[in-house]
């Protein structure tokens, strides 16, 4: 999906029910610690195929709050052209 089209969606909406545990686990570790967390875990794509990804969330000072950015790497296709 486009980026512009990802705004405002929240992330766990394309986490499947077998990986949403996972994914709590992921924010909860965000609360505890200043460097960030990596989690792989699977998120549903828009054609329906679940995709496995590498997210990194680090905390990000907001003026108000302390916000977390999170970064998202594809890994089904590279470990595909990899293997």
């Amino acid at each position: 999906m486009k980026r512009q089209d990802l705004l405002g969606v929240p992330l766990a909406s394309f986490v499947p029910q077998e990986n949403r545990e996972l994914f709590q686990d992921h924010l909860q570790a965000c609360n505890g610690t200043s460097e960030g967390v990596i989690t792989e875990l699977l998120l549903n794509t828009r054609k329906g195929d679940p995709t496995k990804v590498q997210i990194f969330s680090y905390p990000k000072q907001d003026p108000d709050r302390v916000v977390y950015r999170t970064l998202m790497t594809e890994l089904t296709t590279r470990e595909r052209t990899d293997g």
